[in-house]
């Protein structure tokens, strides 16, 4: 504690802030006020093509995206979908994305990372599993207001890694 009774600053310390956990059909309390959240930091070094403080670690659980080599307790490096979209556009088919889905009307929310492919009638997030119970998570193009879940990308995979303690 300083002089003046106020917690000193910490200095930025190495990482990419947390994103959260991606798991396939696990939906979490969204916490909006979680604060410690949003400070926590992932060791992992930040891609330099995109700014530090649009890059996201999230923990991977569950086997869905085992055929494309990421495993549960890797993490994947991502960047925020916005920052993607101004220098690349939209995220374009075989990209491998992070969603996040919301249940109608309920307070929780699936993070997931799928590989995204595009059709001329819908848009199918795809699991890449030998695991039957993985199934293409699929919305029709141009949405339907009638959809019992919401799903938005709000990031694009850039790696993964596992990270050794």
């Amino acid at each position: 504690t300083s002089d003046d009774g106020s917690e000193p600053v910490p200095p930025r310390s190495f990482g990419v802030r947390y994103g959260g956990i991606v798991e396939a059909g696990a939906f979490r309390r969204n916490d909006p006020f979680d604060q410690e959240a949003e400070h926590r930091l992932v060791p992992l070094p930040p891609d330099p093509r995109y700014p530090t403080l649009s890059q996201y670690a999230f923990r991977v659980e569950g086997d869905s995206m085992t055929e494309a080599r990421i495993f549960e307790g890797m993490h994947v490096l991502a960047v925020d979908v916005h920052t993607w979209e101004r220098l690349h556009g939209e995220p374009g088919d075989g990209r491998l994305v992070v969603v996040q889905r919301h249940r109608n009307g309920e307070p929780e929310v699936e993070l997931t990372v799928k590989r995204l492919r595009m059709f001329r009638d819908r848009m199918e997030l795809q699991p890449e599993s030998r695991n039957p119970r993985h199934t293409p998570l699929v919305f029709p193009l141009p949405p339907r207001q009638d959809e019992d879940a919401e799903a938005q990308i709000i990031a694009v995979v850039l790696s993964a890694t596992w990270i050794l303690t």
